[in-house]
This record gives structure tokens, C-alpha cells and sequence, in this order.
């Protein structure tokens, strides 16, 4: 489970279940986040929950439009998950492949742009490719200093 944020819970849960979603959905999202208000930079996470909000109320309007009623409702956005794969291995729903799905979104359309993972106390961590990439570039470079770098060397460094 996530992080829980209990003070403001019940007015973001109010405006989450007011905007469409699920209650089960609503009580998750709600306790993990701590506000939903926008900020101005564009590392705020309530970017692309609002577009999660606006989407499922479109749905919810278009449906109501075609004369489902509320449980019809409950059902086909329950099947959506099914029909997306949004499930937890239980087969229950996971409202976190959902999020995800549209933080995707968000950053596709330059929308949402997410902070980098702080590791440690510099900030910064290398991955084990890095690594080996940067071993790689060091013997070359000290081959080429040695004066034995081929032609073929050149090429691996290009990608060839």
C-alpha cells in the first residue's frame, strides 16, 4: 500500500468518487497522494490525475447518455480494467496499472514531466549498463593513447 496521506483525505476522496471513480478506486488514490491542487511546475502529479478524473467523467456522461444506469456502469468500468489488463494477480483490480496508464499519458504528451529519483546522499545513481559502457569507453581511449585503436574499435564506439 502507498503512502498515506490523512489530512485532506475525505475532500479528495469526496472529489475523486464526485468525478466518477469507483469508491475502492477513490480510497486508494485519495491516501496517496497529498493534494491535489496544481502546481506550476509541470512535476506535479495532480497533472495527470485531473486527466484521469476528466476521462472517466466523459465516460460516465456518455454512458448515461446511451441509458446505463449506475450498476451497468460500476460493471463496464470493471470490465475495462479486465479488457486492459489492469489486474492484480488475484484478478482483482489494480488501480495502480490504471494511474500509471495515464501518468504514461502525460508524460507521452509532454504534459507531465516527473522529477528524478533521488539515491543517496549525492543524488544520483549509475546504472549497471552505465557502467559498462563507461569501462568500455575508458579502454578505448586507452588504446587510442597507446597508439594500438583499429578501425574496428572505431566502429564498436559508433554502433557499427
Amino acid at each position: 500500500m502507498a503512502r498515506r496521506y490523512a489530512r485532506g483525505y475525505s475532500s479528495r476522496y469526496k472529489r475523486l468518487t464526485s468525478r466518477g471513480l469507483l469508491e475502492f478506486e477513490a480510497e486508494e488514490i485519495a491516501g496517496a497522494y497529498p493534494t491535489f491542487k496544481r502546481y506550476a511546475d509541470k512535476s506535479d502529479p495532480s497533472v495527470y490525475i485531473r486527466r484521469m478524473m476528466k476521462s472517466r467523467w466523459q465516460s460516465i456522461i456518455n454512458l448515461q447518455r446511451y441509458g446505463y444506469s449506475k450498476e451497468m456502469i460500476e460493471d463496464f468500468i470493471v470490465e475495462q480494467y479486465r479488457r486492459r489488463g489492469w489486474l492484480k494477480p488475484d484478478g482483482e483490480p489494480d488501480v495502480w496499472k490504471m494511474v500509471e496508464h495515464y501518468r504514461q499519458i502525460s508524460i507521452a504528451i509532454h504534459e507531465y514531466f516527473p522529477r528524478r529519483r533521488r539515491h543517496g546522499i549525492r543524488g544520483g545513481s549509475v546504472s549497471k549498463g552505465d557502467v559498462k559502457a563507461q569501462k568500455a569507453r575508458a579502454s578505448y581511449k586507452k588504446r587510442r593513447i597507446a597508439g594500438t585503436f583499429t578501425a574496428s574499435d572505431y566502429d564498436r564506439i559508433r554502433g557499427k
